[in-house]
């Protein structure tokens, strides 16, 4: 499976191989690790992000911030999706280099939420779940 050429048809794909083995094997982490890895939009995937967030557990944060800003790209200047609540679940997808952005250093990290939207938010106001 590349993720690549199967961009358009990630969702699925992720949805089928969590439905092949109750307890995902190596292979099929593997499969659905690349997905959540690759920039392939995941809306509307028929995937519970509870599952997700139970297979990969190291890659769960919450939001410690009000209103912290769900962006289109990893800038400030890129539009803002949607504004996230204190204490909101995601999981991370991606990352880039580390910068200050508002006085805070961190990264900009590519997440999904628990609708299954990817988004950019900046990981210093986020923190692991414990």
């Amino acid at each position: 499976l590349q993720v690549p050429e199967n961009r358009s048809r990630a969702g699925s794909i992720l949805a089928a191989a969590l439905q092949i083995e109750t307890l995902p094997g190596r292979e099929t982490l593997a499969v659905v690790h690349s997905i959540l890895q690759s920039d392939a939009d995941l809306a509307g995937s028929q995937v519970d992000f509870n599952v997700l967030a139970g297979l990969f557990p190291r890659q769960v944060r919450r939001v410690s911030a009000q209103n912290l800003q769900f962006r289109s790209g990893p800038t400030t200047e890129s539009e803002v999706l949607r504004r996230l609540e204190d204490g909101e679940r995601l999981l991370l997808r991606n990352s880039g280099g580390l910068l200050e952005v508002s006085g805070k250093l961190g990264h900009w990290v590519y997440v999904l939420d628990q609708q299954m939207v990817s988004g950019w938010v900046f990981d210093g106001y986020l923190v692991a779940e414990k």
